[in-house]
């Protein structure tokens, strides 16, 4: 996962002040990842010349706050809630393709509650983690890889496919 830590920083920080106007900033996965309390994650699929997902994970605070900007609602729905976080999920997964072979697609997001920041999927594995933050508000992307259980595509292609 050599270079694309800076990518998918740069994707994400950008998705997330395209649609909801407010910057993050870096923040060590690490220093999010204790965060107790609810947190809603959106899981989108890379699949064909290279097996893995995307995952974005907020705070049900952070996802609220960027709900009621996009729907100008003080009290966003639960389903505007994972329209907010499937959309930017998309959003990131879709640009970070770009950096992947030519053959990859996408699978639907997929949407759920939990508690805490930690992303579990049977069959994958966490290869690479960004935290970000916006005052008290975080967000965790991560990049998961399809573990090995037969004949299946190998790690992530070298980041020189990317054009400056």
């Amino acid at each position: 996962m050599l270079g694309y830590g800076p990518a998918l920083f740069e994707i994400v920080s950008t998705t997330w002040e395209d649609l909801t106007g407010a910057p993050l900033r870096a923040e060590e996965p690490s220093r999010i990842l204790p965060l107790s309390g609810e947190t809603l994650t959106t899981v989108v699929g890379l699949t064909a010349g290279w097996e893995g997902a995307i995952a974005i994970t907020g705070s049900m605070a952070t996802v609220e706050k960027a709900a009621a900007e996009l729907f100008g609602a003080d009290q966003p729905s639960p389903d505007d809630l994972a329209c907010v976080l499937a959309t930017i999920g998309t959003k990131v997964a879709e640009d970070f393709k770009l950096m992947l072979p030519a053959s990859c697609s996408l699978v639907p997001a997929k949407t759920t509650n939990a508690q805490g920041f930690r992303v579990a999927i049977p069959g994958f594995a966490e290869v690479l983690s960004e935290g970000f933050r916006s005052g008290t508000d975080c967000l965790l992307a991560s990049v998961l890889q399809r573990l090995p259980s037969g004949p299946r595509p190998g790690p992530l292609p070298p980041r020189d496919r990317l054009s400056a």
